[in-house]
């Protein structure tokens, strides 16, 4: 083998390892940008209640660094916005997916995002949110503690579909059995249930 050859071979090497070995983690308080956090790959930290790790991809936050992109994105005050509006019952909103698109004409992007530790206890639900693209909060929709909690969003045709599980009527709280799509449209401003 050639000089040339053993080089190809590194660099292929190199380059199926999993992206995630070329990350980061940072807690959430950190202020980085949610476009560079690892999608499944928060597992690879170390998660605990006392510091919230986020896997993070290097390579993307070099990337804002050199393009003078400052820390403090859309994506921090997009948290920030959520917060707000669970503030007063919960101590903390997790982002799980962001999705932009057309909703009733105009922009919108939809969060999907945990609410944790609501009355500072252990108390949990996973809630979606439809905002402008300044991050003004249109409404918010969720079916609380034992309701359907969604792990995925898409906006279609100006709808937005939810997909997850839910709760059978003898289920424990850790496990929901049951797998559920549902739409919301805006309509006048609010999120209604299609089906």
């Amino acid at each position: 083998m050639n000089k040339l050859t053993i080089s190809l071979m590194f660099a292929i090497s190199l380059l199926s390892t999993s992206s995630i070995s070329f990350g980061a983690c940072f807690s959430s308080n950190d202020n980085l940008p949610f476009e560079c956090r690892f999608p499944q790959g928060d597992s690879w930290c170390v998660s605990n209640f006392d510091n919230k790790v986020f896997a993070y991809a290097d390579a993307c936050l070099q990337q804002h660094r050199t393009t003078g992109t400052r820390q403090s994105t859309s994506a921090v005050s997009l948290e920030t916005a959520l917060k707000k509006i669970n503030d007063e019952q919960c101590c903390d909103v997790n982002l799980i997916k962001v999705v932009n698109g057309e909703i009733a004409g105009q922009q919108r992007k939809v969060a999907l995002y945990g609410v944790e530790g609501c009355g500072c206890g252990n108390a949990w639900w996973v809630s979606v949110s439809v905002l402008d693209m300044d991050n003004n909060v249109v409404d918010s929709w969720g079916e609380g503690i034992f309701g359907f909690s969604p792990d995925d969003v898409a906006i279609r045709r100006g709808a937005i579909i939810l997909t997850g599980m839910d709760y059978a009527p003898d289920d424990a709280r850790c496990c929901p059995s049951i797998e559920k799509r549902q739409i919301l449209t805006l309509v006048n401003g609010k999120l209604r249930p299609t089906e």
